[in-house]
């Protein structure tokens, strides 16, 4: 048995929520529609965090906020999802611990989440859990360039951490994150989830970020801020007013807050100011 709990998904319940309707064998056609279909639908956001509820990364907690409510989650919330789907379908699922680069060398913590799936074989990098910046399916786990809805993707291993994911910009290559190979088990995945949304030095614990990658392009509301990065890298912000923070929140990422939620949400983008 695995150390892994992925009692608690609801196979039928998940599936209708990320509009999928096909195979349930594991292959890599239906890895690849499964992951599609939930980056597509369910969106990266930190909204809790600022309404004072604790992040939980167990499986009934991850099924119930992101599938029965129809709310988003960062990483850990994804990923841990995501890959008890998997093992529930019979995929071999790695997960692996990184650290958040965006174009930075210096290390940070090991804050984010990535899997390695197996499939005929073979293994490939999944990762639901990145926003709208990330991975829209699974790529071949070495070193490789690929291209999904025209953005160019590159897998590249380098010194610590071992190996890169990057995505092209007009300026070149641009490093999203790094992880390495070491074995995990759920209390580090606890103890990288409380870091990330309790720790003052946390980015999560400043601001709220709500993203989804639609058609190739990434639309991230951050604060009073809607930032469109293209598939080619090419950025463009526009502001939006606090009063329509809610409209963007439920037309762009599907997200509906109860008034007193809104309105905490408000309160901490005109703290922050974006």
């Amino acid at each position: 048995m695995s150390e892994w709990d992925v009692e608690g998904v609801e196979l039928d319940a998940y599936f209708k929520r990320i509009g999928y309707d096909g195979p349930r064998e594991a292959t890599l056609p239906v890895l690849t529609a499964l992951h599609r279909a939930h980056t597509g639908t369910i969106p990266f956001e930190n909204l809790d965090i600022l309404l004072g509820r604790p992040i939980e990364v167990d499986v009934p907690a991850l099924q119930e906020k992101l599938v029965a409510k129809r709310r988003g989650g960062y990483c850990f919330e994804h990923n841990m999802l995501f890959s008890a789907v998997l093992a529930t379908l019979g995929f071999e699922v790695r997960r692996l611990l990184g650290r958040v680069r965006m174009g930075h060398d210096e290390y940070w913590s090991r804050t984010h989440m990535v899997l390695v799936v197996t499939v005929d074989g073979r293994e490939w990098l999944a990762d639901t859990g990145f926003g709208g910046n990330g991975l829209r399916e699974p790529i071949p786990f070495a070193e490789a360039e690929s291209e999904q809805d025209g953005r160019k993707l590159s897998l590249v291993r380098h010194g610590d951490p071992q190996w890169i994911l990057r995505v092209g910009r007009p300026a070149g290559w641009f490093d999203l994150y790094g992880f390495d190979e070491f074995p995990q088990h759920p209390i580090d995945v606890v103890v990288g989830n409380h870091y990330t949304s309790t720790s003052p030095r946390s980015p999560f614990t400043k601001r709220f970020v709500v993203e989804r990658q639609q058609d190739g392009t990434c639309r991230t509301l951050a604060g009073r801020t809607l930032i469109l990065t293209a598939p080619d890298g090419t950025v463009t912000e526009h502001p939006v007013p606090l009063d329509d923070i809610g409209t963007v929140l439920s037309t762009d990422y599907g997200i509906e807050l109860s008034a007193e939620g809104l309105a905490a949400v408000r309160a901490a983008a005109e703290r922050v100011g974006r």
